[in-house]
């Protein structure tokens, strides 16, 4: 089945066997394989998982199309805001980047961030939020600001890998580059001690300031 040529008992036979998949799974790649209107019409139905919603809306900002990824993403974020979980905090970082790549909507931005930033519970979104302020505010060149909003992200998920890395990006900011370079060489040892599944993008990351 594989077109290599070779008989089945020699080549796919020996394949290991898959974990079934589920519908959160394939609903990325239907999507991507449903032509418009068909796939428009199931953007909008209820039944969509909002992983696959999420999923989609990161491809189309990866092709260059973020207007229509901001066209999914905002009403997610209607006043009031609705929930508050890792799957908003995603679709928030999302939004962002969105706003990001169109170029023109600052405004829009910050005042989600701010919305979102002064949800009355700790939640993963908002500490994604006030993530996104403290860079903000660092290149604005408000370090106090910067690292209050960095505290507020720590409270409020405590546990979120991508803390370490925003630590280490604001002390570049502040030109702190040998404490910067301590605290990666710290985290890396801590990711490694633990035996995490390790990301290879932050793994990279945190190699290349430990070094340099």
């Amino acid at each position: 089945p594989c077109g290599s040529g070779g008989k089945y008992k020699h080549c796919c036979a020996q394949a290991p066997s898959l974990a079934a998949l589920d519908a959160r799974t394939l609903w990325p790649y239907v999507l991507r394989a449903l032509s418009e209107p068909l796939r428009s019409e199931a953007l909008r139905s209820p039944h969509l998982p909002r992983e696959a919603v999420l999923q989609h809306a990161a491809d189309e900002i990866e092709a260059g199309h973020a207007d229509a990824a901001v066209g999914l993403l905002e009403p997610m974020f209607d006043d009031p805001i609705r929930r508050e979980d890792d799957l908003a905090a995603w679709g928030l970082d999302l939004l962002c980047d969105a706003y990001d790549a169109r170029g023109r909507a600052k405004r829009r931005k910050r005042a989600l961030l701010q919305r979102a930033a002064s949800r009355p519970q700790r939640s993963a979104l908002r500490s994604a939020a006030h993530q996104r302020l403290a860079c903000i505010h660092m290149d604005e060149g408000q370090p106090e600001q910067s690292w209050k909003a960095f505290r507020h992200a720590q409270q409020d998920d405590p546990g979120n890998p991508a803390l370490g890395a925003l630590e280490v990006q604001l002390l570049i900011g502040e030109g702190r580059q040998d404490h910067a370079r301590e605290r990666a060489q710290f985290f890396l040892a801590q990711m490694r001690r633990r035996g995490e599944d390790l990301d290879p993008k932050t793994l990279r990351f945190y190699e290349a300031l430990a070094a340099d």
